[in-house]
C-alpha cells in the first residue's frame, strides 16, 4: 500500500537522500510498483553532491559573496547550509556559478552528472548501468583506461577502475585514486 510505503520510508530515511516518489504525495494508489534501484542511484547521487560540497543538494545554497569581501573584484560564493524539506527535494538542483572559484572546483562534466543522475520523475531517473557507463565515459575522459571488470554474474565487461575490487593487478588501489581524483579535477 502506498501509505506504508511511504511512512516506511519518512521512518527510516533521511529527508535530504529520499528521492520525491517517498514523499507524501509522491506515488499515487496504483503506482506501488517501486524500483528500489532508482531510489539507490538517487541517494547515490545525493552522496556524490555532499561529497564535492560538503553537504547534501538540498541542505545547501551557493550565497554570493560581498563584493567588499571578494579577492580582486572577482565575483565568489559561499556555501550556505539551510534546513532541508519537502519542498527542497522537490525544487531545483543548487548549482555553483561556473566562473566562480567554488564553479571550478569540480568540471561541468561532474555536474551534469550530478543533475542527470538526480532526476525528480523516477521514470526518466537512469538505472545503476546508466550511471555507471557515464562515470567511465567521464574517467576514459579524463585520461583513464578501460579495464576489465566482473559484473555480478561472474562474467568479464569492459569497465574501468581494476576489476572495482575483483582482484585486479597490484597497482589497482593507485590506478583508482589516480582515475577518480582526475574525474574530481
Amino acid at each position: 500500500d502506498v501509505l506504508t510505503l511511504v511512512e516506511e520510508a519518512s521512518s527510516h530515511t533521511t529527508i535530504s537522500y529520499r528521492p520525491p516518489e517517498l514523499f507524501e504525495g509522491g506515488l499515487r494508489h496504483g503506482e506501488a510498483n517501486l524500483d528500489l534501484r532508482k531510489v539507490d542511484v538517487w541517494s547515490c547521487g545525493c552522496i556524490l553532491f555532499g561529497l564535492m560540497y560538503g553537504s547534501s543538494p538540498f541542505e545547501i545554497e551557493f550565497v554570493r559573496r560581498s563584493s567588499s569581501s571578494s579577492l580582486n573584484g572577482v565575483e565568489e560564493e559561499d556555501v550556505k547550509v539551510v534546513e532541508c524539506t519537502q519542498l527542497r527535494v522537490l525544487g531545483r538542483l543548487p548549482r555553483p556559478k561556473a566562473y566562480t572559484e567554488m564553479g571550478k572546483r569540480y568540471g561541468v562534466d561532474m555536474m551534469d552528472l550530478v543533475e542527470g543522475i538526480l532526476v525528480q520523475d523516477r521514470l526518466k531517473r537512469p538505472s545503476v548501468e546508466d550511471v555507471l557507463e557515464k562515470v567511465e565515459g567521464l574517467i576514459v575522459k579524463c585520461g583513464g583506461q578501460k579495464r576489465n571488470r566482473k559484473d555480478a554474474g561472474g562474467s568479464h565487461k569492459g569497465g574501468v577502475i581494476g576489476g572495482f575490487g575483483s582482484g585486479g593487478n597490484d597497482d589497482s588501489d593507485e590506478d583508482e585514486e589516480n582515475l577518480f581524483g582526475s574525474l574530481l579535477r
